[in-house]
Order: structure tokens, then C-alpha cells, then sequence
């Protein structure tokens, strides 16, 4: 403050002996005569071309100058030859109120003021030369000390000419500011620029007013700017505020969503100076349709703090006006209402954000979060959410064309048709998750996806040095419990993935069921029962395809007991020999009729394992068991081919094989699946079939000339031992007649 107070007093000083020379000038001489003089000197000290075109001096009651038609002349190398032309510059000052101590000033008036600033080439500004103080003014600051008054100290009370000071106003009309920058090859204009206030002067309000056009080439943008406000400075410099101010800007450029925008705020503020402390007890701020409130704290001048609240607004409209176009949705109400209100906390190494609070639909998300900018930058989060129903954001959801595939109980070859799917980018922000370095935890309390309930989620994720880590991704799921792991490291030119999963006691309806009625082609296929499921797989890959083959890994699924519905081995295997017979021209009627296929069938043993090795998928040990058939399965499938070779053996247990045809019931049936995704083929393999009924009907026949035999046998032995006993019994008769001869002497 004594440096301020002495440059004022000095002001004054300087100002009385310039009035009471012009006093001298303006009765004894003509001042357009000092003009080259001036010009000269003007012309020494900044090594540029000056010139004006009239000097009007004032005497009484105000003594003054009016400039007219002044300018500044530009450095070289600048295309504008005027760095600074001023049509009129009108200042005075009021001589009585002076012998007061007073200092009263008339407003001051820069009317038609052109400002032409720039950068040349080599980024060097027009104004630089200006800069450099001379050897002699160099030395002379450094020999100058700040004059202080004897006996009295920075802090004594004293004359302070601040408060002795009136100025009646600022007037600013028709400027205009160029801002040339040949380096970066950008034009900014500012014009028309008004400026004006009311009278200027310690502890009362001064109202301010400042409209602007701005103008830019690079990026190409309009700008409209409105500033009201009253300026309020208490006495010593200590205290400012700002009262009712209202800042309007109205932008035109292809870089503002929508091509226009509107910024409205208003606030009030105070400025502590001694305590570098600015407080914006209440503040609004309106665009784009958002209605902004808080409050902010500036301390030290350089860290805010405080509360921001947008009020509840229609996401949907803002997404429109920002230009953004959303995709459909299942729910018509989806991003209706939203709503923010969080703290905040900033200073140069780091922005706290909490306590945090979202509000989307039906869904509210709490927590913090923690930025650091600065090295080592990161970005720290613990986010609670309480639900959200994610089908009401999902695409809805397209009725599929109907097809003439046969049911599954009924399965019969289909062509397999479609064409091969197009190959698809993944595209992820390489150089943005390489330069991040996040972590946090996210904790959902429900979860609603395509009609599934997920409970408990639990997600821990970690990004650093081209790593997307997911550590621990658990969750209720299904009636079962999920617990998976993730990984993306994307610090080679091909990203690599790795996926673990272990699932347990989840609904099998819900996680088997869609793969069943892929393959089948029908809807009533379903399988209900405790599933557990592990899966640990790797892959890498730029497009879709190139992960598909290059996948590496393990599955393994086990369901257990387990229901399946949809699906009737035994009136499949029927009808498959019912089809034989028929085609051998017997009557297959009773076949048919004798059985109604069973809707639900209960499997004692549901389970399946497969290794994945470069895109191909093979399992061996496909088995589903019920009490009266058994179904095993092995084959391939190629991933980034879309194709399947796979073959099942339904080998049913019938009640009776007493005849001919139960006996073909007996026989396994084999299937093969082949094909592609979208439409394989499935059905019976005939050849293999009627091979095993030969085998089986060779066996029989073997069977049966083996029994007649041991008939024959049989017959042979009975005979020869019925022969055997008769002779026995002659023996006998003959051996009792000759022993009662001998004794009564016949």
C-alpha cells in the first residue's frame, strides 16, 4: 500500500504542475505548436511514429487536454502500419477541488480507439521492444529508493489518496482490438467494444457496463459479450465486491453443439486482498437449458472450492441440443430426468469431488472422486449406486423372422444358410487408457437386464501403464453367485484380453436355455437346474475375427440334476424308427400313437467340458442321463468361422425289447450338427443309423440261431435221456423177472 499511496500522491503532484503548465500553454500559447516537440519525444522514447492532429487544451473550471486523431506507429514486420490510433482522448481535472487535497476527474473518454496486437512469425509480439527498459533506466531503478515519510511507518494513519479521489466516470465507445498471431495462423477481432461506469469513488457502489462483438478465424467463431455490475472499493484497496453482476455471452460457431449457445451468470462476489480471498456466496449459471446454483470459494486467488446443484433437467433434450444423437431405447421415459449436486475441492495438484450425488431416473449414484492432474496424475473413485434397470437403455428389441425349422422333438436336416459375418474393429482408446491411471470400486445394489435381477455388484478396477485391470467383478446373479476377473493390456501395438469366471448355483434356464434353442431353432426348448460354470480364457486381437481365433482356454459346465423341457428323447428315437419302417414299407402306425412325447423330462446327470485351442472349441464329454435314455455328445466348433461339428448319440432304455421293433428302440441313434451358427444342419446320420441297426439286427439274428440251437440241443439230450430211463426201466423189469425166477425155481 506505500508503494500505491506514493505513486498517487506523485500522480497528483504530477498532475497539478501538468494543469497549472497547460494553464500557462492555453493563455499564453497556441499548444498545436508543441506538437512536433511532443511527437519527438513520444517518438524517442518508444522508437515509433507518432503523431496527432489537434491539441485542445481546457482551462477553468476544468483544466484538461482533448487529443484528436492520435496513433501509435506499429514494429516492423507487422502488416498493420498503427499499433494504436485513437479518434478522441478528453481528460480533466477540477482545479479548486485540488487545493483540497481533493482530486476530482471529469469522465474520462477514449472514443474510436483501434488496437492492433499480434505475433510475427517467430512468435516475438508487437509490443516487446516497448518492454525492454534502456541501460540508463535500468541503472537509474536500481539507484532509486521509495521516498518514505520521516517518523511515520507504512501502517500510520495519514493522508491516503484513494479516498481523496473522484473520478465521474470511464467512457469507452466504438474501440476496437485486432489480435493477429502469423505463428498460429489466427485472426481475433473485438469490436464494436463499449466500456462505461459511473462515477468512480472509494466505498460506493460503481455501476459498470461492457458490451462486446468478438470475432475469430481459427477456430471460426462469434461471440456476443454483456456485463452489468456494480463495483464497490473500500477504503485502502482492501476490500472489493461485486454486486448484482450478470455476464451474458451469446456464441455462433461450428464448435458449439447445435451451432449457437447461451451463457447466462449471475452472482455476487467479494474480494479480501490482504487475505487473497474470494467468496461467491451465491451464484447461477443457465445453458444449454441447465439451471446451475452454488456457491465458491477462491483462496490464495488460485484454489475454488465450494457447491455446484443442476437442477432436474430432461437428458434427452440436452443430448438434442448438444447435437448428440441417442440411440433408441426399450423405455420411452428413459434419460427423462437427472439431476447433480456435488462439493468440490481444487488446488494445483489435485480436485476433490464429495460428497457426489447423481440422480438418473430411477437410479442414484454416490460417492467421491479424486483427480490429481499433476505427476503422478490419477484419477481415485468409490461409487455406490442403489439400482438401475439397464433394458430400459437397451436397443429395443427386434422381432426375429420367422423360419421353417422342425422342432427339436421332431429334429429333421435343415440347409445351413447365411453368409459369413462380417468382420467388425474393436476399437478402444489406445493412447487415452495408456495414459490413465485410475482406481476405484463401483457397487451397485440391483441390477435388471433382460428381464434377469443381479444383485450385489461389486466392481474394483484398476488402470495403469496400458493395463485395464478388473480385479474383482462379483455379484449375485441368478439365484447363484458370479465371480469373474478381467484384463486388457494394451501396451503393444495388438491388445491382449484374459477373462476368468466362476459361477456358481446360477439358473440354468437362463444361462443354457439360449444356447439350446440356438442350436434347435425353437423357443419351447428350455433346461432348468443349479448350474456351475468356470471358464478361464485369452485372447488377442485387433478385429472381431482375429479374437475369435485367437482364443485360448477352458470351460467347464456341470448342471446337475436338472429338468429339460422341450425336448423328449424316447418320442424322437420313435419316430426316427417309425420313419425307417415306414420307408420299408411296414405299418408304423401303432409307433406312433402308442407314446404322447413328455413336455419336461428329468435328467439325473447334465454336464460338459471343453478346451479351446486357437478359435476351435472341442469338447468330448457331452452327457445328459435320465432314467430312460442317455444322450453323449463330442465335436468342434470354430469360433472365428462360425461353424460347428458336432455329433450326439440318443441312446434310449426302453421298458420291453421283446419284439422286433422294440428292439430297434434299443438301437442308439446317432446326430450331427454341422453348419453354421445361424442355421446349422441337425439331423439324424442315416448311414451310421442303419449301420447300427444292421449290427444290432446281425446280433439278434446271432442271438436267435444260437438259442435254436440250444433248443435242438436240448430237444436231442431230452430225447436221449427219455431213451435212457426206458431202457433203465426195461433193465429193471428184466433183472426183477429173472431174479423172481430163480427164486420160485421157474
Amino acid at each position: 500500500m506505500k508503494f500505491l499511496k506514493i505513486g498517487l500522491l506523485g500522480i497528483g503532484a504530477f498532475a497539478l504542475v501538468l494543469l497549472m503548465s497547460l494553464v500557462i500553454f492555453a493563455v499564453t500559447f497556441d499548444a498545436n505548436d508543441y506538437r512536433p516537440q511532443i511527437q519527438a519525444q513520444v517518438e524517442k522514447a518508444t522508437g515509433r511514429t507518432f503523431e496527432v492532429a489537434d491539441i485542445k487544451p481546457s482551462i477553468f473550471p476544468w483544466v484538461g487536454i482533448e487529443l484528436q486523431q492520435l496513433s501509435l506507429g506499429n514494429a516492423r514486420g507487422f502488416t498493420n502500419t498503427q499499433m494504436v490510433s485513437i479518434e478522441k482522448l478528453d481528460v480533466k481535472i477540477e482545479m479548486l477541488p485540488l487545493i483540497k487535497q481533493s482530486i476530482h476527474i471529469d469522465t474520462l473518454r477514449v472514443h474510436g480507439m483501434t488496437l492492433n496486437l499480434g505475433k510475427n512469425a517467430q512468435g516475438i509480439s508487437n509490443w516487446a521492444d516497448m518492454l525492454e527498459p534502456s541501460s540508463q533506466e535500468t541503472e537509474d531503478r536500481a539507484n532509486q529508493e521509495a521516498p518514505t515519510e520521516p517518523g511515520r511507518s507504512d501502517d500510520e494513519p495519514g493522508f491516503d489518496p484513494l479516498a481523496a479521489l473522484l473520478v465521474n466516470g470511464i467512457e469507452i465507445r466504438d474501440a476496437s482490438i485486432q489480435w493477429h498471431d502469423q505463428q498460429a495462423g489466427q485472426k481475433v477481432q473485438v469490436a464494436p467494444l463499449n466500456f462505461e461506469t459511473g462515477a468512480i469513488q472509494l466505498d460506493t457502489p460503481v455501476p459498470l457496463k461492457l458490451t462486446a462483438f468478438i470475432e475469430s478465424s481459427a477456430p471460426e467463431a462469434k461471440a456476443e459479450v454483456q456485463l452489468d455490475t456494480n463495483l464497490k472499493i473500500q477504503a485502502g484497496m482492501q476490500q472489493l465486491s461485486l454486486q448484482n453482476l450478470k455476464l451474458q455471452l451469446d456464441a455462433n460457431s461450428g464448435l458449439v453443439p447445435g451451432g449457437a449457445a447461451q451463457l447466462v451468470f449471475e452472482a455476487s462476489a467479494s474480494v479480501d486482498m490482504q487475505n487473497k480471498l474470494v467468496t461467491l456466496p451465491n451464484y447461477t449459471l443457465k445453458t444449454f437449458g441447465l439451471n446451475m446454483q452454488g456457491n465458491a470459494t477462491l483462496s490464495d486467488f488460485a484454489n475454488p472450492s465450494g457447491q455446484l446443484e443442476i437442477q432436474p433437467f430432461n437428458a434427452r433434450q440436452l443430448a438434442q441440443k448438444l447435437g448428440i444423437v441417442l440411440p433408441p431405447m426399450q423405455s420411452a421415459t428413459a434419460l427423462q430426468t437427472a439431476a447433480i449436486k456435488l462439493d468440490f475441492a481444487m488446488t494445483p495438484a489435485a480436485l476433490a469431488i464429495h460428497p457426489l450425488a447423481i440422480k438418473l431416473d430411477a437410479s442414484t449414484l454416490t460417492g467421491r472422486v479424486d483427480i490429481k492432474p499433476l505427476s503422478p496424475a490419477g484419477i481415485r473413485y468409490d461409487l455406490k449406486m442403489d439400482q438401475i434397470t439397464l433394458d430400459d437403455y437397451m436397443p429395443p428389441a427386434v422381432e426375429a423372422e420367422t423360419t421353417d425349422s422342425a422342432p427339436a422333438a421332431n429334429i429333421e436336416s435343415t440347409q445351413s444358410a447365411g453368409a459369413a459375418e462380417q468382420d467388425i474393429a474393436i476399437e478402444l482408446p489406445v493412447e487415452l487408457i495408456r495414459s490413465l491411471n485410475v482406481a476405484g470400486q463401483l457397487n451397485i445394489g440391483s441390477i435388471q437386464l433382460k428381464g434377469q435381477s443381479l444383485s450385489q455388484f461389486v466392481m474394483q478396477t484398476k488402470v495403469s501403464d496400458g493395463v485395464v485391470n478388473i480385479s474383482e467383478l462379483t455379484a449375485q446373479l441368478l439365484e447363484g453367485h458370479l465371480q469373474s476377473q478381467l484384463r486388457a493390456d494394451v501396451r503393444q501395438e495388438i491388445p491382449k484380453y484374459t477373462v476368468s469366471l466362476q459361477a456358481k448355483g446360477l439358473r440354468a434356464d437362463s444361462l443354457v436355455t439360449p444356447i439350446l434353442q440356438e442350436l434347435s431353432g425353437e423357443e419351447a426348448v428350455t433346461l432348468r437346474g443349479a448350474t456351475d460354470f468356470d471358464a478361464s480364457i485369452n485372447t488377442r486381437g485387433v478385429m472381431l475375427k482375429q479374437l475369435k481365433a485367437n482364443t485360448n482356454g477352458e470351460l467347464k459346465l456341470n448342471v446337475g440334476k436338472a429338468e429339460i423341457t422341450g425336448v423328449d428323447a424316447e418320442y424322437f428315437v420313435r419316430k426316427a424308427v417309425a420313419g425307417y419302417l415306414e420307408g420299408k414299407g411296414q405299418d408304423a402306425t401303432l409307433l406312433r400313437s402308442a407314446y404322447q412325447p413328455k413336455e419336461t423330462t428329468a435328467l439325473r446327470v447334465a454336464r460338459a467340458s471343453a478346451q479351446i485351442r486357437q478359435g476351435v472349441v472341442t469338447n468330448n464329454d457331452l452327457l445328459l442321463e435320465a432314467s430312460r435314455f442317455k444322450v453323449s455328445g463330442a465335436g468342434t466348433v470354430v469360433l472365428h468361422e462360425e461353424t460347428i461339428d458336432y455329433r450326439m448319440i440318443v441312446d434310449l432304455n426302453p421298458a420291453s425289447t421283446n419284439t422286433s421293433v422294440e428292439k430297434l428302440l434299443d438301437v442308439p441313434v446317432p446326430v450331427k450338427i454341422r453348419g453354421r451358427f445361424n442355421q446349422p444342419d441337425i439331423g439324424i446320420d442315416k448311414g451310421d443309423w442303419l449301420k447300427n441297426i444292421a449290427r444290432a439286427s446281425t446280433a439278434q439274428k446271432t442271438q436267435e440261431i444260437k438259442q435254436q440251437a440250444e433248443q435242438k440241443v436240448e430237444q436231442k439230450v431230452e430225447q436221449k435221456k427219455s431213451e435212457i430211463d426206458q431202457k433203465v426201466e426195461e433193465k429193471k423189469e428184466e433183472l426183477k423177472e429173472k431174479l423172481f425166477k430163480g427164486l420160485f425155481g421157474r
